[in-house]
């Protein structure tokens, strides 16, 4: 009998033992703390008021005293406002009488509103519970996101669709963003081919006239004779070479400074 007695009192009781609670919680700006499978996020002070968001969707609290708020007791224990907002921070206490997330949907405790994780949306045929909160279901799969545009990546998350926007240069994949070419993007559009006939030291398309005829520009350190059989456009010493002085146009760059150094060793003479 004692031992009917002692399993119905743990009854009553647990409940009350296993509740969660939480004292002096101390949050600023943009900080967040998750009690019973809730996250809470201070977000502002202001007029007596206190914003916060649980489970992504904002409420409001009073500064002072006691409120109740998506199933959870606050009492504010002190805040503190600055006009930085890095300084500002509030200090409470917290408890909740239910857990959300343990696949009991408490009566009179929790709904979908509290805790669509335990006790699911109203409509399971056009919702479904992301993070807590019931959204449209927009889509199943990456194939119900097909938005008809080739340079899209068009993915299904959380039930929502994503479209977004291809940047990258890649060669097959039926897209040419804004910053490729033909030459590194297969997809984008081939250049008109250029005329049979060319001037001496024409430049096209990464393309030099010589004899009449069209050749590659050179990369750094091939050989050379001009200036414009170099990608770089500077031909030193018979080989392609870099710009090293942004400030002054190749052909007066070697020059300027062999003239300064001439000028200092001039001095020493």
């Amino acid at each position: 009998m004692k031992k009917i007695i002692f399993l119905f009192l743990f009854l009553l009781i647990a409940p009350l033992v296993y509740a969660p609670s939480k004292n002096n919680v101390e949050l600023k700006v943009n900080e967040n703390f998750t009690i019973g499978g809730k996250t809470i996020t201070f977000l502002n002070i202001a007029n007596g008021k206190i914003l916060l968001e649980i489970d992504g969707s904002k409420k409001i609290i009073k500064s002072e005293g006691k409120s109740f708020a998506d199933g959870i007791d606050f009492s504010i224990v002190e805040t503190f406002k600055d006009e930085e907002p890095i300084h500002t921070y509030i200090k409470f206490n917290v408890s909740m009488d239910y857990t959300c997330g343990d696949k009991k949907c408490e009566i009179n405790k929790e709904d979908e509103r509290i805790c669509c994780k335990d006790c699911g949306c109203s409509n399971n045929e056009t919702e479904a519970c992301v993070n807590n909160q019931c959204v449209e279901i927009e889509c199943s799969s990456d194939d119900n996101c097909d938005d008809n545009n080739s340079c899209t990546l068009d993915k299904c998350r959380d039930y929502v669709c994503i479209n977004e926007l291809i940047t990258s240069c890649a060669n097959n994949d039926n897209c040419c963003p804004a910053n490729c070419t033909y030459s590194n993007d297969n997809d984008c559009p081939k250049p008109p081919p250029l005329p049979t006939i060319c001037e001496e030291g024409e430049v096209k398309d990464k393309k030099y006239c010589k004899n009449n005829k069209w050749n590659s520009q050179q990369e750094l350190g091939r050989l050379c004779t001009h200036n414009y059989e170099c990608l770089s456009n500077i031909c030193k010493e018979n080989k392609c070479s870099e710009n090293q002085d942004p400030l002054l146009p190749s052909s007066e760059r070697k020059t300027v400074f062999q003239k300064i150094l001439d000028f200092i060793m001039s001095l020493f003479s």
